[in-house]
C-alpha cells in the first residue's frame, strides 16, 4: 500500500515545487530580456546604419550641388564668349555670302571666258 506523504514531506514538497516555478519564472523572464536587449541592439544598429546613410548622402548632395554651381559658372562664361564673339560671327556670315557672290562672278567669267575662247577657235583669222 501507498505511503501518505505526512505533513513535513508536504510541505517540503510544496516549497520544492514553489522554488522550481521561482527558478522557471526567473529564466524566463532572462531569456525575454535577452531577447528585448537583442531587438534593441539590432534597432541601435540599423539607426546607426540609417545615421550613415544619411550622413553619405548630405555629402553627395552637397558634392552634387557644387558641381552644379560650377556648371552654372560654366555655361555663365561660355554665354559670355559667345556674345564677345557674335560680332565675329556676323563678320563670317558676311565673308560668307561675298564668297558665294565671289564664286558666282567666277562661274559667269568662266563660262564667258570658254564661250569667247570657243568664239575665236571658230572664226577666221585675219585675212
Amino acid at each position: 500500500m501507498a505511503q501518505v506523504p505526512s505533513q513535513e514531506e508536504r510541505q517540503l514538497l510544496a516549497e520544492e515545487r514553489e522554488a522550481l516555478k521561482q527558478d522557471i519564472v526567473k529564466n524566463a523572464f532572462e531569456k525575454v530580456g535577452d531577447v528585448v536587449q537583442g531587438e534593441v541592439e539590432l534597432y541601435n544598429k540599423d539607426l546607426k546604419l540609417l545615421e550613415n546613410m544619411n550622413t553619405a548622402m548630405a555629402s553627395k548632395y552637397a558634392a552634387m550641388i557644387q558641381s552644379g554651381l560650377h556648371a552654372k559658372e560654366a555655361l555663365k562664361d561660355i554665354q559670355e564668349k559667345y556674345q564677345d564673339l557674335e560680332p565675329y560671327f556676323a563678320q563670317v556670315e558676311e565673308i560668307n555670302k561675298n564668297v558665294e557672290q565671289l564664286e558666282t562672278v567666277v562661274q559667269s567669267l568662266d563660262d564667258y571666258t570658254k564661250r569667247l575662247a570657243t568664239a575665236l577657235q571658230a572664226s577666221p583669222g585675219p585675212a
